[in-house]
């Protein structure tokens, strides 16, 4: 299957390869046969991207389970609720978790939800949004006087501060009962992307980093910060050894970390 994907649509490839490489490893951390099928269609052929460099194959694999556990308890909370994921990607985890769920909703640009509706389908309640989350319109899709999840997986630090503050906001304005887990990057590599030895392959840059969770409350005093997960602090034995060095350094430790708010 031959697809052609630029600029931030085509890192959800980075994603797939990561759980991909991951399902198919004896000691996994998780199971994602999806990631397996759809990379042997879009990649039958070995290529220099396809090969994820161990430090980040780890780290999108454990932001998979942090995603994959507040999405469960949520759930459980809430078994009423409404589940939207945003830049979604090529992300299964409507299906491989096969959660009891009243909608959920997978949303993304036109040119990525193309390649994902040749994988995934439509049901009572599962439905595919193509659009960019920047356009708010995607909100008069979503019901109202529900408890909502709104994921954002590994794409808000490709949007500058003012475009997320502004997104963050206008959510938890027109939905008061939502919750929001989104991940982020320390401000360093926000500045310096061709550290990342994934994202240095595409022309995509990182233009978000987020140092101090409590940075966040001064977007608006009503924040409540639900949780707060740091990547590098979980499977340690997963991690290489450079890596397990670095994480040494506190900024560095305490730098990638999945976020989970709410308004008081």
């Amino acid at each position: 299957m031959n697809v052609e994907l630029s600029g931030v649509p085509e890192t959800l490839l980075i994603t797939v390869r990561a759980r991909a490489e991951e399902t198919l490893r004896t000691d996994a951390l998780l199971s994602d046969s999806y990631a397996v099928d759809i990379l042997t269609k879009l990649e039958p052929e070995l290529s220099s991207k396809r090969c994820v460099a161990r430090s980040s194959q780890v780290g999108v694999v454990i932001r998979t389970l942090i995603f994959d556990r507040i999405t469960v308890d949520f759930l459980k909370r809430h078994p009423d609720g409404v589940v939207v994921a945003l830049g979604c990607g090529l992300d299964a985890r409507f299906e491989r978790l096969q959660l009891p769920c009243t909608c959920w909703f997978d949303l993304d640009v036109p040119e990525s939800m193309c390649v994902r509706q040749a994988f995934f389908h439509e049901k009572d309640n599962y439905k595919m949004l193509a659009k960019s989350m920047l356009d708010r319109s995607w909100m008069d899709e979503i019901p109202l006087n529900k408890h909502l999840l709104i994921l954002s997986e590994g794409v808000w630090m490709y949007f500058h501060e003012d475009e997320v503050r502004k997104l963050c906001l206008d959510i938890l304005h027109r939905f008061p009962q939502a919750e929001l887990v989104f991940d982020t990057i320390p401000t360093f590599l926000a500045k310096r992307s061709n550290l990342h030895s994934e994202v240095r392959k595409y022309n995509a840059p990182f233009h978000w980093g987020l140092d101090e969770v409590d940075d966040l409350k001064k977007w608006h005093n009503a924040i409540k910060i639900i949780s707060v997960d740091y990547v590098m602090n979980q499977h340690l034995k997963r991690w290489p050894l450079s890596m397990r060095l670095l994480r040494l350094i506190p900024k560095i430790n305490k730098g990638t970390k999945v976020v989970h708010l709410a308004l008081e």
